[in-house]
C-alpha cells in the first residue's frame, strides 16, 4: 500500500526528484511543484540519445526538457539538461510507472522532430536537425515584401559548416538570381528590389553539399495598397443567433464584416447590435441574394459543419469551414 508522504516517518527523494532541485527549468505542459514520493515500490531507469546537424555530426548546447504526462498522481517540476560537444545526452530516475515527455530546443534551428514520449528505458532518442526555411514561408497567404524595405530572410543552418548560396526568383522557380553567398548562419538582411511579382521564392544553398531549400512563394510589391473602409462590427458570440455559440467563428465573422463592408450583405434581424450577425451560422434557404448592386451573385448558405460546442451551424461558419475549425481560403473567397 502506498504511505502518504508526509505523514509516515520514512520517505526517500528519488533521483529525478534530487535531480530537480538542483536544475529547475521550464517546460509547457507541467507545474512548477515539487512533491517528495515514497518510490521504494517503483523501479527508476535512465534514457539517452544525441541530437545530430543535418549532416550527422553532433549538436552542442541543445536542450532537452522533461516532463511527465498527466494523468499522474505526483507533481515534480519538469528537468531540463543539454547535450554535450559530441550531441550525447542522458539522464537516470525516470520511474517505470509513469509516462514521460522529452522535448527539445536551440535558438535558431529547428527538427524533424520537437518532443518524444517514453514509458520505459531507451538509448535511442536521437534527433536531427532540419535545414529549412524560415521566412518568408506563408502557407495560407502570401507574404507581402515592400520594395525598398530591409527584411531579414531567416532560415534553420542545421549545423552544416561554411557558406550558403541565396537566390531570388520571380517566375515561380524557372529562373533565378544570385542575392549573396555568406557563411551558414541562420539570417541575411536583403533590401527588397523590383519589380513587382507574385511568384517570388528564395532558395538557399549549402555550397559544400549543393543541398538546397526553397521558400513558399511570396508577393514582392512597388507599394503597399491601402483601402480604407467603414467595417460593421460584428461579435462572433453577441451578434450570432441563439442556436450557434460563436466558438471557432473568428474567421467566419472576419469575412461576414468585410462583405457587409463592401456592401454585400443585406441587414437581417440578429439578437444582438449588429444585423449582419445572421450571416454567421443560419440560413434562408439554400441561398440568400447578396445586395442589390451584386444582381445576380447569390451565397450559397446549404452547407453546415458541427461547430465545436453545439448543433450543425449552417451560414459562413459552414460554408466555410474545415470540420477541424480552421478556414478554408478559397470558400472565403465565394463572398466576394
Amino acid at each position: 500500500m502506498r504511505r502518504n508522504n508526509f505523514v509516515e516517518k520514512s520517505f526517500i527523494v528519488t533521483a529525478l526528484s534530487l535531480a530537480l532541485l538542483v536544475a529547475p527549468g521550464s517546460f509547457p505542459f507541467f507545474t512548477d511543484k515539487l512533491t517528495v514520493a515514497d518510490a521504494q515500490d517503483i523501479e527508476t531507469y535512465s534514457v539517452s540519445g544525441s541530437v545530430t546537424t543535418y549532416d550527422g555530426a553532433g549538436l552542442e548546447g541543445v536542450t532537452i526538457s522533461f516532463g511527465i504526462i498527466p494523468p499522474n498522481d505526483i507533481e515534480e517540476p519538469p528537468l531540463q539538461i543539454t547535450t554535450d560537444s559530441n550531441g550525447q545526452w542522458s539522464q537516470a530516475g525516470f520511474k517505470s510507472k509513469y509516462k514521460y515527455r522529452l522535448a527539445i530546443s536551440k535558438s535558431g534551428y529547428e527538427f524533424y522532430d520537437s518532443f518524444r514520449d517514453f514509458s520505459s528505458p531507451k538509448s535511442n532518442l536521437n534527433f536531427r536537425s532540419k535545414f529549412s526555411i524560415i521566412f518568408p514561408t506563408s502557407y495560407l497567404y502570401l507574404d507581402r515584401l515592400l520594395v525598398g524595405t530591409d527584411v531579414t530572410i531567416r532560415w534553420s543552418p542545421a549545423g552544416l559548416n561554411g557558406n550558403v548560396r541565396i537566390e531570388l526568383t520571380r517566375d515561380g522557380g524557372r529562373n533565378w538570381e544570385i542575392l549573396s553567398e555568406i557563411p551558414n548562419e541562420g539570417k541575411v538582411v536583403w533590401q527588397v528590389t523590383g519589380p513587382s511579382t507574385l511568384e517570388a521564392k528564395i532558395r538557399v544553398t549549402h555550397i559544400d553539399t549543393e543541398k538546397s531549400i526553397q521558400s513558399n512563394r511570396f508577393e514582392i510589391s512597388e507599394a503597399q495598397v491601402k483601402i480604407n473602409l467603414s467595417v460593421p462590427f460584428v461579435h462572433q458570440i453577441h451578434d450570432a443567433l441563439p442556436d450557434f455559440r460563436g466558438h471557432w467563428a473568428c474567421g467566419a465573422t472576419s469575412v461576414v464584416m468585410i462583405a457587409a463592408s463592401y456592401g454585400k450583405l443585406v441587414p437581417m434581424f440578429s439578437p444582438g447590435i449588429s444585423p449582419y450577425g445572421y450571416y454567421l451560422s443560419s440560413r434562408n434557404t439554400d441561398e440568400v441574394s447578396t445586395a442589390p448592386d451584386d444582381v445576380g451573385t447569390r451565397i450559397p448558405l446549404n452547407l453546415n459543419e458541427k461547430s465545436p460546442t453545439g448543433p450543425k451551424a449552417f451560414g459562413a461558419y459552414g460554408y466555410i469551414h474545415y470540420p477541424t475549425g480552421a478556414l478554408d481560403p478559397e470558400r472565403a473567397k465565394d463572398y466576394f
